[in-house]
């Protein structure tokens, strides 16, 4: 600053002094009045220029604050948050040599709760730097998210924030002080964004609000932006787990599925407090509104069910994330509802109020004109409406910046499919293992799965979660089954084709989403489109004449191939040629891969080599180069940019090319003058062009010791030396830098030039999205269908028919999934049969000991349903079943400490709802029911379920249990009947000492349960095995 400057002194909202006065003076001023803050304006700060305007300024500057600026005294009145008064914005400085210096005079401001970083000065918001301040209004703007806000080349956490989760991130959290305060940060490099993202997002379960920094000088006035000068910094995304784009960590083979659940309003008014009632009960046939869809791919499905189904729904639907109203976060009495607790497994958000409507929303994400979009909306339930309205709001806030087009929504319907309720699921362990939640391992999916495509091992998912009761779409997928199982060279071929297909629906979401390379996404979708065509012609060329009415279904949809064509005929084929190999090893390429000659007296003519030119040609063509800043003169290209579209796909690229080709020659004869210029000296010289070199682009930089340099120095004009050291020079010559300009001008045409090109495939990719993903579900379908078949062959498995009685007759079936470890080991799994039906034998009591193989057949009977379900043929000698609508189980038993459950209560609830919602057509699966308390009381309530389950609700029962010869008592003696039951048991093998478990069903009741030869095979300790057997024998006196 020089030796004037101007003096604005403010208490509280008015101005009470403003003149000119020396620096001195403004120290002077700081000294006499401790309370006194000094705010230095930039230069281009306009501020009143005398004493004159001090009236005027004083009613201008009421309820205004002076404009803070950054850490190199700059400001930006087009940026501010809070601009100075107009008045003072029209005031012009009169004197360039002077600075103006605002003097605002502040009382200490008591917070109620001080923060961690603040050291004990004063704590109003002018006390932060202006990038401090604005990253603080963006982090309390965000307060339900983990805030990384982008500063220069990193991402950075601050205050509570950085304390919080740098030591989670593994990142050191620092201190960066200043006048009042020492606030705690934490960064990572930009680079490094995904990887802590991936942490945040997938294995804490924060959402993250990505604050990208933008130039300021774009023009950029988007709404929310805030600036941190001379950026502007604003939230260009917040990721969430239902949100997630194309991470990296995101699974492929699985959807992400992002649910919304709208709540009727009784549910709202309880969250009211109705009365002085502190809960109320709510009908389980209260309907509810669902929405989901995967962000990634475009799907969008809704669905009506209700209070008593909604958990069973959830987790049909497996959701990463869930949204609940807002309305609902603060309701104290709605926490003792177990639909409610049963949601704590799941990742858990409440939306805002919606900002727009419905119509609006859903004309940006739906692809349909309006007139058809109305009227399709006009068939969904309010409800559904309400759960779209919710999740699309959400994807607005989430993702600002992308617009992702989906599907309409498709209507799903609760009769049309087998429920199982989340203990089922879990004790049948279809998708992941009870004992290791995230490890698909030795489950049903894991054991079953024989698909190609990643698009298919999600439709496989899909149907596991899903088993349908619609008779005919089953016999359909059998069908398909028998067609690819009897035909070796249609199930070879196709298998062929699809493993090489890329998951090109995921693709053309991708472009809808404008994120990522869009050649490589249009490549991708013109192969899909491509091998799809073939599958058609396969398909019509091998299916059997018998299973010819097969094809009427299955890939009816029109396939744009002349779109394929046009893509594949836009685009360079993506292959390494020998030359690119070559030049990679090549010896004149270091690891910063930068062009290296090394110079010696020897031979000149080995430096430009037609070799050496190739590999530099090629390596233009190829490799991507990034740039610090553009030259002043030329155009600007983006820093990852490389040639996609072929060179002679019109007049324009080729003749740009052309120059291209002569620019680049012309660069080779300049740079081989500037070599020969250099060997003329006699000088051992290392020269290495670079492409960035500090601030400096496109220079050579020449290494040797200092005596062969001061050789080489005269060579060049002062001006076209860029930096001197003592063994090292970096130059640029006029003609080297002139080439250079005219090769990034052309560059920048030929970038035009594709961009066009590459901007139009887009669009006339995106107007046939709605049938690239029909498509795509229908070679998924191929996919499954035909892994079927696989499997079939491989595991021994025949095609179950469906009756329409309610029974289940299964003939040596088997446990698919204990079969396949045993396999691994060498052993052979023992079949059981199963013949329960209406008229004979309703329910089975099945006893015998522990270990011997009583909960693996009653889930190898849940899995043979459920494969049966889902179109796939089943391990049995035969099988033939009446559809089953749900399945219930009630296997093992823990404590939920989630739900504050214990293991008996645990077991009640699980029992209740089989009770109290199992049908005729229901499967119920009930294994050692009572052993959570005391044996008679255990044993009365699994008398009651039984009776229950025979008498009530009549379904087919499997009832495992240790309590066969009681039971057959209390039966007799209430005197029930008891010709729909059946008992069998397990049975044991041996003599002389000898134990030896059979694992085969026959009729009849265990008398006894060889708990002691079990604890014996266990490793039970000799003293403890004699003290229990004498027990034994004292209770059976």
């Amino acid at each position: 600053m020089t030796s004037g400057c101007m003096i604005l002194i403010r208490s509280g909202s008015m101005l009470v002094h403003a003149a000119n006065i020396s620096l001195k003076g403004s120290s002077l001023v700081s000294r006499c009045f401790p309370k006194v803050r000094l705010l230095p304006f930039g230069h281009r700060t306009r501020a009143a220029s005398s004493s004159s305007k001090l009236n005027s300024l004083q009613n201008e500057i009421k309820n205004n604050s002076f404009v803070p600026v950054d850490e190199e005294g700059r400001n930006d009145f087009k940026t501010q948050l809070k601009p100075i008064s107009k008045s003072t914005k029209k005031t012009k400085s009169k004197a360039k040599s002077k600075a103006s210096v605002a003097v605002e005079i502040t009382e200490p401001t008591n917070l109620e709760e001080s923060e961690s970083w603040d050291r004990g000065g004063r704590t109003d918001d002018n006390s932060l730097t202006p990038l401090q301040e604005a990253i603080r209004k963006i982090v309390n703007e965000n307060s339900d998210c983990v805030s990384l806000v982008q500063v220069g080349s990193f991402y950075e956490l601050y205050f509570h924030q950085a304390e919080e989760y740098g030591p989670k991130l593994g990142i050191k959290v620092a201190l960066r002080t200043t006048k009042n305060f020492q606030v705690p940060m934490a960064g990572f490099p930009v680079y490094q964004l995904e990887k802590y993202v991936k942490i945040l997002v997938h294995d804490l379960g924060e959402n993250v609000a990505i604050v990208d920094q933008i130039d300021a000088g774009n023009g950029s006035t988007a709404e929310g932006a805030i600036s941190g000068m001379p950026l502007l910094r604003r939230v260009s995304r917040i990721v969430s787990p239902g949100t997630l784009i194309d991470e990296s960590f995101m699974n492929f083979n699985q959807n992400n599925y992002l649910l919304s659940i709208s709540l009727p309003p009784q549910i709202s008014g309880a969250a009211g407090g109705i009365g002085d009632s502190k809960y109320i009960e709510l009908d389980p046939e209260l309907e509810v509104g669902l929405a989901w869809c995967d962000v990634s791919l475009g799907e969008f499905n809704v669905q009506q069910t209700t209070l008593r189904e909604l958990m069973s729904d959830i987790t049909r639907i497996n959701p990463s994330e869930i949204i609940l109203p807002k309305s609902l976060q603060k309701n104290p009495y709605l926490k003792e509802h177990s639909w409610l607790k049963d949601l704590n497994r799941f990742f858990v958000r409440f939306q805002k109020e919606y900002t727009e409507t419905m119509l609006s929303l859903a004309e940006t994400h739906f692809d349909m004109n309006r007139k058809s979009l109305v009227r399709s909306l006009d068939n969904l339930t309010k409800k559904q409406i309400a759960a779209s309205h919710m999740i699309l709001s959400y994807i607005a806030t989430n993702l600002p910046e992308s617009k992702p087009v989906f599907d309409f929504p498709r209507e799903h319907w609760s009769n049309k499919v087998l429920k199982m309720d989340p203990r089922t699921r879990e004790a049948l362990e279809l998708n992941t293992r009870v004992v290791a939640s995230n490890s698909t391992a030795s489950t049903l999916f894991s054991t079953i799965r024989r698909t190609m495509t990643d698009s298919g091992t999600r439709m496989l998912r899909q149907w596991i979660n899903a088993p349908i009761l619609e008779k005919n779409e089953l016999v359909r997928r059998q069908d398909f089954v028998e067609s690819f199982e009897s035909n070796v060279i249609l199930r070879l071929k196709l298998r062929e084709k699809l493993s090489a297909m890329d998951d090109f629906v995921r693709s053309i979401q991708r472009l809808s989403l404008n994120v990522g390379d869009t050649p490589t996404h249009l490549k991708s979708i013109a192969s899909g489109l491509q091998t799809a065509e073939e599958i058609v012609d396969l398909m019509h060329v091998e299916v059997q004449p018998k299973y010819q009415h097969l094809l009427e279904d299955v890939l009816k949809t029109k396939i744009p191939s002349q779109l394929a064509k046009r893509i594949l005929n836009t685009f360079e084929v993506d292959e390494i040629e020998p030359e690119t190999e070559h030049f990679q090893d090549d010896e004149n390429l270091n690891e910063e891969n930068e062009v290296v000659v090394q110079l010696s007296s020897k031979d000149i003519k080995g430096v430009v080599s037609s070799k050496y030119d190739e590999s530099i040609e090629k390596y233009r063509l190829t490799k991507k180069v990034k740039r610090s800043s553009p030259s002043s003169s030329a155009p600007t290209i983006p820093t990852t940019f490389q040639f996609s579209v072929k060179k002679t796909f019109n007049k324009e690229l080729k003749d740009a090319h052309d120059e291209y080709s002569k620019l680049l020659l012309k660069e080779r004869t300049i740079f081989s003058q500037i070599v020969s210029k250099i060997e003329a000296t006699g000088s051992k010289i290392k020269i290495v062009e670079k492409a960035i070199h500090g601030k400096h682009l496109d220079v050579i930089q020449l290494k040797a010791s200092e005596s062969s340099l001061s050789n080489v120095i005269s060579l060049f004009d002062s001006d076209q030396i860029k930096e001197q050291r003592q063994t090292s020079l970096v130059i640029k010559p006029d003609e080297w830098h002139t080439v250079k300009e005219k090769i990034e001008r052309v560059l920048f045409k030929i970038f035009k030039h594709e961009e066009r090109i590459i901007q139009q495939l887009r669009r006339e990719a995106l107007d046939e999205i709605v049938d690239v993903r029909e498509i795509g579900r229908q070679i998924d379908f191929l996919d499954v269908t035909s892994s079927f078949a696989v499997l079939a062959l491989e595991c021994n498995l025949v095609r179950p028919k469906f009756a329409k009685e309610n029974k289940l007759d299964i003939n040596e079936g088997r446990h698919i999934v204990v079969e396949d470890g045993l396999k691994q080991s060498g052993e052979l799994f023992i079949p059981n049969d199963t013949n329960i039906n209406s008229s004979s034998s309703r329910l089975w009591v099945i006893t015998g000991p522990n270990m011997g193989g009583k909960s693996t057949y009653l889930r190898q009977n849940a899995l043979i349903v459920i494969l049966a379900q889902i179109g796939s043929y089943v391990p049995a000698r035969s099988c033939k079943l009446g559809l089953v609508d749900r399945i219930f189980t009630r296997i093992g038993a823990s404590d939920d400490i989630s739900r504050d459950l214990s293991t008996f209560m645990v077991e009640m609830v699980e029992t209740s709802n089989i009770l109290e919602n199992a049908t005729e057509k229901s499967l119920a699966i009930v294994d050692e029911l009572g052993r959570g308390t005391s044996g008679k009381e255990g044993l009365s309530i699994a008398y009651g379920a039984l009776v229950s389950l025979l008498t009530v609700n009549k379904c087919r029962t499997m009832f495992a249990t240790h309590y066969g010869v009681e039971l057959q008592q209390l039966l007799n003696e209430d005197n029930m009947d008891q010709s729909k039951v059946k008992y069998y048991k397990t049975g044991v093998k041996g003599g002389e000492g000898k134990f030896i478990l059979d694992h085969k069903l026959r009729p009849g009741i265990s008398k006894r349960s060889y708990a002691l030869e079990v604890a014996e095979m266990a490793g039970f300790p000799k003293h403890a095995l004699q003290i229990s057997s004498r027990a034994w024998e004292m209770l059976n006196k």
